[in-house]
């Protein structure tokens, strides 16, 4: 049915009972249309929930990494880089020189933080917390909802297989804390 649905002589679509299905043919007598079983419609919202998380992953990463920089020069000018904790440094830089990047981040490929991720990010608020802490708040909180979310980040970036309640989990608490940090700055 892929292959059919792939040439335009077949299509995919979700029942009013929330199934999956695909047809074949114009809807006469001679038409084929097959409904899945459950699993398929868990698959296709489990497919929606990724997909979402990895929007999410990319958005908030971006976030860090621009706050992240606009924080640290503030405080530290042209030498901020050094505020950064030693062995998170030398990981990233290591990553750096092996042109190891992230495609999403927006900043050049070159620059320490290409492949930057959520923990990174944790454990320089945790060195400069007094510089983050107007911003975060409670610091075991905070920290503690990174950890958590840079884990589930990690499992979904490298395909682990996860329960939909961790993406909804993740999904959420990401956007949450977006959503209540540009309400700090408007």
């Amino acid at each position: 049915m892929k292959q059919l649905h792939a040439i335009g002589t077949a299509t995919k679509g979700l029942t009013t009972e929330g199934k999956v299905y695909w047809r074949s043919g114009n809807g006469d007598e001679n038409s084929i249309m097959i409904i899945s079983d459950e699993e398929s419609y868990v698959s296709y919202s489990t497919s929606f929930l990724i997909s979402r998380a990895r929007k999410n992953i990319e958005t908030l990463e971006n976030f860090l990494v621009e706050f992240t920089i606009e924080k640290l020069t503030s405080e530290y000018g042209e030498s901020w880089e050094s505020r950064i904790p030693e062995r998170t440094f030398e990981k990233l830089d290591q990553q750096r020189r092996r042109n190891e990047y992230n495609k999403w981040i927006n900043v050049p490929q070159d620059h320490i933080f290409c492949n930057a991720n959520i923990t990174d990010f944790a454990d320089i608020y945790r060195q400069e917390w007094q510089l983050f802490k107007p911003t975060f708040g409670d610091k075991e909180i905070t920290l503690g909802k990174l950890k958590e979310i840079g884990y589930l980040r990690n499992a979904i970036q490298h395909n682990s297989e996860l329960e939909s309640r961790e993406y909804i989990f993740f999904n959420t608490t990401v956007e949450r804390f977006l959503d209540s940090f540009q309400n700090k700055n408007t």
